[in-house]
């Protein structure tokens, strides 16, 4: 892979940013120049026995997900009556930022990187998520066009807000179709994704030196998405909240018609909460931990939990409210004025009492995403397993499901 810019090969590259074809909700912020041909290919043509006992004939490339707290690998294959099954799934922690420096850390997660490698077949293609905090996603409304010509109005519309060159970075985008009926009228809407381009590769430079070779490296936020689609948890006519609650950070999507309209950072996260709990009671970290995955919301008795991270919880509230109230106003012209349910994601959505608080807070239903909806996962115990891990999966997952036709 070519490290600078304007090289033939950093040319190649840079064309097949962003390819998605007849997959409208995955975002390819870069796809290796071999994909095509791995992404259809067995990479294993015998019966293999897997975490969950699924016996799968023909496995497809992992989803891979380095998270704040963890790096999360799900792979999806083909059995022998060529149903999709769960092949393998992993959850390997990796330490806080609290608990230890970010050189330290990286280097970690690399030593940690190529010991499962092998193990999970990263090394024979995988698809990656970029860390969120490495992209944007932007709804950008223009006047009505032919499709064909979005590319160069976006081009055209991005030069006159970006602080940097154009050409130092990646652009994809979804154009809205549903939502000329919601509330864009005559205008055309494409929900946007920029990444710094050199960012794009050092990330790459990261995988590849821990063995990994990535297909692609798609938007998380996006990859999350999909997974909603696959188990058809959004109804035409509906307008739904996905809050993915991270460990390091959360995002808030409105979804309309089916489609992403918008994509923001909430100012909550699994580890703000801990740190909460640990300043607040006096405790050690991991304590803080514990307190929060069995006291929760609740406090499960302990009126200190629930005092130190009330308040957190209470602007996460307000911040959801205020997201969508200027969606609403300021991007849907009063045409959306409400949301009929919150989807929750990540491993904080397990958190005892999270889904009481949200509901009653906002007065909305709301339940938890499960991945493994998607598939059968083997045998009773490996699909309760997964079900347990399952809203921390979501990005894995739909990062999974790429290579599923």
């Amino acid at each position: 892979m070519a490290q600078e810019t304007g090289g033939r090969e950093d040319k190649d590259i840079v064309s097949s940013i962003f390819q998605r074809g007849n997959k409208p909700k995955v975002s390819s912020l870069f796809t290796h120049k071999e994909s095509k041909t791995s992404f259809n290919k067995s990479s294993d043509n015998t019966l293999r026995k897997t975490a969950f006992s699924a016996k799968v004939k023909r496995r497809l490339p992992a989803g891979l997900d380095i998270g704040a707290d963890s790096i999360k690998v799900v792979r999806l294959g083909y059995d022998q009556d060529n149903s999709l099954r769960v092949a393998d799934v992993l959850i390997e922690p990796i330490p806080r930022e609290d608990e230890i420096d970010i050189k330290s850390r990286a280097r970690l997660a690399s030593v940690i990187l190529k010991r499962i490698t092998k193990e999970y077949g990263l090394d024979e293609g995988c698809f990656a998520a970029l860390p969120s905090q490495l992209n944007k996603i932007d709804l950008l409304v223009l006047p009505e066009m032919p499709e064909n010509e979005v590319d160069k109005a976006l081009r055209w519309e991005l030069k006159q807000t970006l602080e940097s060159d154009i050409n130092s970075i990646v652009i994809d985008y979804v154009v809205l179709n549903n939502q000329r009926k919601r509330f864009l009228g005559n205008m055309t809407g494409a929900l946007t994704v920029t990444a710094d381009k050199k960012s794009v590769f050092e990330y790459m430079a990261f995988l590849e030196s821990s063995g990994v070779k990535a297909l692609a490296l798609d938007a998380g936020q996006l990859a999350d998405l999909e997974v909603l689609d696959r188990i058809k948890a959004v109804s035409a006519g509906e307008v739904v909240l996905l809050l993915d609650i991270g460990a390091g950070k959360s995002m808030l999507s409105i979804i309309c018609e089916k489609e992403t309209v918008s994509v923001r950072s909430i100012g909550c996260s699994g580890d703000s909460l801990t740190r909460a709990i640990r300043d607040y009671c006096q405790v050690p970290w991991k304590k803080a931990e514990e307190f929060k995955k069995i006291s929760g919301v609740s406090g499960g008795g302990d009126i200190q939990v629930k005092n130190a991270i009330f308040p957190i919880l209470e602007n996460m509230a307000q911040d959801i409210e205020h997201t969508f109230k200027y969606f609403s106003f300021q991007v849907a012209k009063s045409q959306i004025t409400r949301f009929d349910r919150i989807v929750l994601s990540g491993g904080v959505s397990l958190m005892p009492g999270l889904v009481s608080f949200v509901s009653r807070r906002l007065n909305v239903n709301v339940e938890i995403v499960d991945p493994f909806k998607i598939s059968p996962c083997g045998d009773s115990r490996g699909c309760e397993k997964a079900s347990l891990m399952g809203p921390g999966m979501n990005t894995a997952m739909g990062l999974a499901l790429r290579g599923v036709g």
